[in-house]
């Protein structure tokens, strides 16, 4: 009976260190770290670029709080015994702070979208991660909803531009 018992734990630990799920929550983690290392890139970029001062220190704090994510991210993916990937990434001009804040708000609604398919994965993988991952989310609908009033402000136009290329 306790033979049968701790081969069921044995078991058990087995299916949770599938090499299959380990290497599939690191190419999760993997694909976040770059999605987050490109948006600080980007972030700091546009915010070297505007005019006023508030936007370019929001934007400044909006990739802090992502580099934030990429330390934990890049933990997570060592304690794993992967390898932090190497990102390789220019930002795309635009032609004033309108424009780079669009771009911008268009990443982020593709991250968030992108990231809803991930935690279906990640819930079965590791709930643990699926639920920092959760959280990440819905930090990421703040930092959008931040950048949509800047875009808002910066052009009266803006508000009814975006409604139509990013809703």
């Amino acid at each position: 009976m306790l033979s049968r018992f701790l081969g069921g734990i044995l078991d058990s630990l087995r299916e949770y260190f599938n090499p299959d799920e380990q290497k599939n929550l690191l190419e999760i983690l993997s694909q976040e770290y770059i999605e987050k290392s490109e948006n600080v890139l980007k972030l700091t970029d546009y915010a070297a670029t505007m005019v006023y001062p508030q936007f370019r220190d929001k934007l400044l704090r909006i990739a802090s709080e992502e580099q934030d994510y990429i330390h934990r991210l890049a933990e997570h993916i060592a304690a794993l015994g992967g390898e932090v990937p190497q990102t390789n990434f220019s930002p795309r001009p635009g032609k004033n702070a309108w424009e780079r804040l669009l771009t911008a708000l268009e990443k982020k609604k593709r991250h968030i979208s992108d990231r809803i398919d991930r935690l279906v994965q990640l819930q079965r993988i590791d709930p643990k991660f699926a639920e920092e991952l959760r959280r990440m989310r819905q930090e990421e609908e703040i930092h959008h909803r931040e950048i949509q009033a800047m875009m808002m402000r910066s052009d009266p136009q803006a508000g009814r531009n975006s409604k139509t290329s990013v809703s």
